[in-house]
């Protein structure tokens, strides 16, 4: 893990590291770019007063239980950051409570398998959202207090999304500014 953690410092591209192997992150479109700002942007703004703090992609999540360092695209740590023992230069942490992924493609089947298996072995963990960059949706998973995982999703501009796990309500409509989302028809049927 030192060599990936050395090779990652200095490295031109970010790559997570899974049970001893380097996964290449893929190159993003801009629609997940813009979802990613304006998610930070709003989480950010709502954060204010409280002691959580608002990542994107640039520091790293170290899974502690397995030999694994994670990407997430946005992620939040409430309370003191608290840092991988083996990253010296502190780039990794190991304490986030809620982790959010943007969908696409290349990442979905990864983002909903493995990597939500690798984010529930954190204790620090409460709260997961998968968001498509494609269409104005949004599902969540919560840790329910035994243990369990509830599940929700919100779909559509004029919906609202709550983080629960920390009281913040986002409207979809300020996740997907400037987003060129297609229109979905309304069919006949619900016309009337």
């Amino acid at each position: 893990m030192k060599e990936y953690l050395e090779r990652e410092f200095l490295a031109e591209t970010k790559s997570e590291f899974v049970d001893g192997e380097l996964i290449n992150m893929a190159g993003v479109r801009e629609p997940h770019v813009l979802v990613v700002s304006n998610l930070v942007a709003a989480i950010h703004t709502k954060l204010k007063g409280k002691p959580c703090r608002v990542y994107s992609t640039d520091l790293r999540v170290r899974i502690k239980r397995r030999p694994r360092y994670r990407y997430p695209d946005v992620f939040i740590i409430c309370g003191k950051t608290e840092f991988d023992e083996n990253d010296s230069r502190q780039m990794s942490v190991t304490n986030p409570r809620v982790i959010i992924e943007v969908l696409s493609d290349s990442t979905e089947k990864e983002d909903r398998g493995r990597k939500f298996n690798d984010y529930r072995s954190l204790d620090s963990f409460e709260e997961y959202v998968l968001i498509e960059q494609a269409q104005a949706s949004v599902e969540w998973f919560r840790r329910q207090p035994d243990g369990d995982w509830s599940i929700g999703f919100v779909e559509g501009l004029d919906a609202v999304f709550t983080l629960g796990s920390l009281g913040l309500e986002l409207p979809l409509k300020d996740i997907y500014a400037n987003v060129d989302i297609p229109i979905k028809p309304v069919p006949e049927s619900d016309k009337k």
